[in-house]
């Protein structure tokens, strides 16, 4: 994955999770994801991802359920009416692992019921936050001691 496409991914969720429209609008035309910028407005194309990533932007700590992938796969997948965000939407092929990987995690996580921070893990990930975890702790001292970059940060 170029370090465009992989800068994008982050970038997505962050105007997401911190609720910024317009630049969220800026970085799916600039990726590829919306090729006519009128065909959604920054509100519409928030409300997708905020749907799509219901359980990072809700009240913490969550529990992902099996509803969680029902919803994610149809928010995602589900595009029978007319005005649905995903007719106007064309993911790169450099996104469309990204989109397996986000239905694998909402499927273990519904499956096992799990309950937690999951927008702090995302906030650890990208380097914006400190861990808040014994785990991130852990996954922060290996990031170190290794010189790596977070999410935000360029490679």
């Amino acid at each position: 994955m170029t370090e465009r496409y992989r800068r994008a991914i982050v970038e997505i969720g962050r105007h997401t999770y911190d609720g910024r429209p317009n630049e969220l609008h800026q970085v799916m035309v600039e990726a590829g994801f919306l090729p006519d910028p009128t065909a959604l407005s920054p509100a519409e194309v928030m409300q997708w991802w905020r749907d799509m990533l219901q359980e990072l932007v809700g009240p913490q700590p969550v529990t992902y359920s099996t509803e969680s992938i029902s919803r994610l796969m149809s928010t995602f997948a589900d595009a029978r009416s007319e005005d649905h965000p995903q007719r106007h939407l064309v993911p790169p092929r450099e996104f469309v692992m990204m989109s397996r990987i986000e239905f694998g995690h909402a499927a273990i996580f519904g499956g096992l019921n799990a309950t937690f921070h999951s927008r702090a893990v995302m906030d650890e990930l990208d380097g914006v936050a400190p861990p808040l975890t014994p785990l991130g702790h852990v996954h922060d001292e290996w990031v170190r001691r290794r010189g790596l970059p977070y999410g935000m940060q360029a490679r």
